[in-house]
């Protein structure tokens, strides 16, 4: 089954673009060299800045709840950056790196 893959944006060029491997919607910062923490877009994203957008009068007892599981969702998109570069470009298994072997 062939994947198919996102080509990283020019070097030299800063851009808010989709990455192989985050969430569908999901664009990071090209900061024109390498790929930032810095996230848009996404329905947990769009959600989370809906939830922290609401006036006091407008929040209920769990606001504050779901405004918390949804930051350490989002945070854990935003820091999903593997330094081995997208999936589509690793040749060899998890473990096979762990062990040295090709």
């Amino acid at each position: 089954m062939e994947v198919e893959t996102i080509p990283e944006p020019p070097l030299g060029i800063a851009c808010w673009h989709l990455r192989e491997g985050d969430p569908y919607g999901v664009e990071r910062w090209w900061d024109g060299h390498q790929w930032t923490t810095q996230i848009s877009g996404g329905e947990k994203v769009r959600w989370l800045e809906h939830l922290t957008a609401l006036p006091a009068e407008q929040r209920t007892y769990y606001t504050a709840d779901q405004i918390e599981l949804l930051t350490a969702e989002v945070e854990r998109i935003a820091w999903a950056i593997d330094p081995l570069g997208p999936p589509s470009t690793r040749k060899r298994s998890r473990m096979a790196r762990l062990l040295g072997r090709a």
